[in-house]
């Protein structure tokens, strides 16, 4: 299962599995406001350009201001308990670190942003 989200003209995908079944951590977009014209897919973040996180699927994610934030999801081997933001302007990832007790490892959740407050998975 990858991740998307439509925002200013563009959508982006995040993640996933492809054809063969193997787990990915490229994110790509494709402007949709250029339509009728026939748009072109941009790869955005992939492992071999910058730092950013393992390959996965079954994460969750939410869009907050600029940045898609991640959380968990496995690589068909691991699950991860680890939290990612991606910055829309920078086209960046970095890790976030947090304080105080982290949910463990899960895949297959939901998470979900109040006002600018994002909630914990489930």
């Amino acid at each position: 299962m990858a991740t998307f989200f439509f925002g200013s003209g563009f959508l982006y995908v995040y993640a996933g599995h492809d054809v063969n079944r193997s787990v990915q951590g490229d994110m790509w977009r494709i402007e949709l406001d250029s339509l009728p014209s026939v748009p072109s897919w941009e790869l955005i973040s992939s492992s071999k350009d910058q730092i950013c996180p393992p390959a996965r699927t079954s994460h969750s994610a939410v869009v907050s201001s600029n940045s898609w934030i991640i959380f968990g999801g496995t690589d068909g081997v691991d699950v991860f308990n680890d939290l990612w933001e991606y910055r829309f302007r920078e086209k960046k990832w970095r890790q976030v670190s947090a304080n105080g007790s982290v949910p463990p490892p899960r895949k297959d959740h939901l998470v979900t942003q109040v006002k600018d407050h994002i909630k914990h998975p489930i």
